[in-house]
């Protein structure tokens, strides 16, 4: 399965996030908000009606808990949080501190892609931020961790870095799901690293050494 990147899935159309509003609203009679949104122009404007009162705060909190509180739904709970909610607000800030304990907890050896794609909505926004958490688990004798990270940065469109990772994992699986992806990158990067046909992983002497078939063009 392919997941949408982190921008994706901010990328929220007013009108659907207006009506979760104004069911928010209906659902604490909160009248003056409800017409505070039906004259919102933009998510900017919104998101200044929802963070006047910490009443509202501590209800939307709630509220989007309950509304997405099965597993599968998990993520959408974390992306209208952050998209709604004011960063610093003491409950969120909490919430978002469990979470990543458990998120944490649930690394043994590998930040895997279903791990990460919930766990960066919890990291402080810009990209330099989640590349830096993403980096602490690179290993490059790793092949196991290698292949994750190649997912994950090509989950955020990150095709350089995915580069440097295929360089040093099999082509396979999941990967091949972004196959255009990467010719449309780089056609050369992709003769070189995707189409390469690894032949055996040796160990010696405790490192790991890659054999290679000589690419013909």
């Amino acid at each position: 399965m392919k997941f949408k990147s982190y921008e994706e899935m901010y990328q929220r159309d007013i009108w659907e996030v207006k009506k979760f509003l104004l069911r928010f609203a209906s659902h604490y009679r909160f009248e003056g908000l409800a017409q505070q949104i039906y004259m919102a122009a933009d998510m900017e404007e919104l998101y200044g009606y929802l963070n006047h009162s910490t009443l509202y705060q501590q209800r939307l909190f709630r509220y989007i808990q309950g509304q997405f509180d099965e597993s599968h739904q998990l993520e959408k709970q974390l992306v209208y949080m952050r998209l709604l909610l004011d960063w610093n607000f003491s409950l969120y800030a909490n919430y978002r501190r469990k979470m990543l304990i458990h998120f944490k907890g649930l690394i043994a050896n590998y930040l895997t892609s279903e791990i990460y794609v919930l766990l960066r909505h919890l990291l402080p926004k810009g990209k330099s931020g989640r590349r830096c958490f993403i980096e602490r688990y690179s290993n490059l004798a790793d092949e196991v961790q290698n292949y994750f990270l190649c997912e994950i940065y090509l989950i955020e469109e990150d095709y350089k870095m995915a580069y440097t990772y295929l360089k040093v994992c099999r082509y396979e699986g999941i990967l091949k799901a972004y196959d255009e992806d990467l010719k449309a990158y780089s056609w050369i990067k992709y003769r070189l690293y995707a189409q390469k046909q690894l032949l055996f992983f040796k160990r010696k002497e405790g490192q790991a050494v890659w054999m290679k078939e000589q690419l013909k063009f």
